[in-house]
């Protein structure tokens, strides 16, 4: 758990690899990417800041989204708004 600005710094080196996925907090930051970046990272955290790794399918709120893109668009066609019954 640490604020945005120092959660930044953090990733940086990491360049695409890592997102910063959500600010849920003035301490509480949420980092996506690639698996092994997020071990990295949490690795190298000192023990006074809280980490943990969630398990999900693909990191949303980050650069892999991208990969996803021509299938959800394809899953998505013909589905339109309509008005509300």
């Amino acid at each position: 758990a640490e604020a945005a600005d120092v959660v930044r710094e953090r990733i940086a080196p990491f360049g695409e690899r890592l997102s910063l996925a959500a600010v849920n907090g003035s301490s509480a930051t949420v980092v996506s990417g690639e698996p092994e970046a997020l071990r990295e990272l949490a690795d190298s955290c000192p023990e006074s800041v809280r980490t943990r790794i969630i398990p999900v399918d693909y990191a949303s709120h980050s650069a892999q989204v991208d990969d996803l893109r021509e299938e959800i668009l394809s899953v998505l066609d013909g589905i339109a708004p309509r008005e509300a019954s």
